[in-house]
């Protein structure tokens, strides 16, 4: 039985190692990538002002043996330069290598109804300004 003891430690400090890996690689970065600001010329009689972030998330492990591709959310709230009180969708940019570089040929388009984020590919998203007027 005495055999099985370092052979037992081996597994369990491999266990652990791989799940502090997996622990360290999961985390979300939470890094800005793309901010848009909303023009003063709309006015939510609210106060503002108010940004659209799209922001990395998590990577997304539901996609190995294949790819390894990072989650993303739209962001929408008074927070310039961090995510603390907005309004929050998870989107997805698959197939696309160079999101930064993919990111400035999409747009977004400030109106009195709301926010609307549009891929070059035609793709497009509408975020009521109810959903975060007031730092929802």
């Amino acid at each position: 039985m005495k055999k099985f003891k370092p052979l037992l430690a081996i597994v369990l400090l491999s266990f652990l190692l791989t799940s502090i890996l997996l622990f360290w690689l999961a985390r979300p970065t939470f890094r800005i990538v793309r901010t848009w600001e909303k023009p003063m010329a709309v006015d939510y009689k609210s106060s503002g002002p108010y940004y659209f972030h799209i922001v990395e998330d998590n990577l997304d492990f539901g996609h190995i043996p294949f790819t390894l591709p990072r989650n993303y959310f739209l962001y929408v709230g008074k927070d310039q330069n961090e995510i603390r009180h907005g309004h929050v969708k998870n989107y997805s940019f698959e197939y696309h290598n160079d999101i930064d570089q993919y990111l400035e040929k999409c747009s977004v388009e400030w109106t009195p109804e709301g926010v609307t984020f549009t891929e070059p590919g035609g793709h497009v998203f509408f975020m009521p300004k109810d959903s975060f007027i007031g730092g929802r």
